[in-house]
Parts: C-alpha cells; structure tokens; sequence
C-alpha cells in the first residue's frame, strides 16, 4: 500500500478508537482478514461510494438512546458501522465539507 494520509480518529461503538488509514493499492494486493472485524471484503468503486445518493440513514437503538447512522448498499451487500462512518467521512473530506 501506497500511503496518502489519515482521517480523523473514529470512535466505535465496541470503545476502541480507530485511526483510518488512506492509501493506494496495486493489482494484486492480499488482504488478510482478522474474521472476529470482519465477514468479507468486497470492491465498490469509489464514485459510488462517495455519491451521497447512495448514503442511507438507519435509526440505531445503542445504549438505550437512538443515534442515526448510514448503511451503503452495493451489489446485495451492505457498507455499514466503523466502515461506512469512515468512508463518509472520506467523501466530506474529499468534497471540503470537513470531518
């Protein structure tokens, strides 16, 4: 990985704090999943990412108040959680919105 920069800490829900890492890959390039974080990795181009149009807000019951958060559906799978908060962010970074 080429790296480019990083965003702003996250801090999630299981209490850890995140520090997302941006970076260039290669053709080729071997994830290894931790598969307690994570079920899959999936590709989804980055416009479609980035596109608001495709941010959907979900109410979440989480100690008992509700926060909104944003899931973004792709190809009969869902970006959802730590992933889609930081890659929203991504997008209001990339647009001048800020964090």
């Amino acid at each position: 990985m080429t790296p480019v920069g990083y965003l702003q800490d996250h801090l999630v829900i299981s209490g850890f704090r995140v520090t997302p890492a941006v970076g260039f890959v290669q053709p080729g390039f071997e994830l290894r999943l931790d598969r307690t974080e994570v079920d899959e990795a999936f590709e989804v181009p980055l416009s479609f990412v980035l596109d608001t149009g495709n941010h959907v807000p979900r109410d979440r019951l989480v100690g008992g108040h509700t926060i909104v958060t944003h899931e973004i559906p792709y190809a009969g799978r869902t970006i959802w959680g730590a992933t889609a908060s930081m890659l929203i962010t991504l997008g209001r970074l990339l647009r001048g919105e800020g964090p």
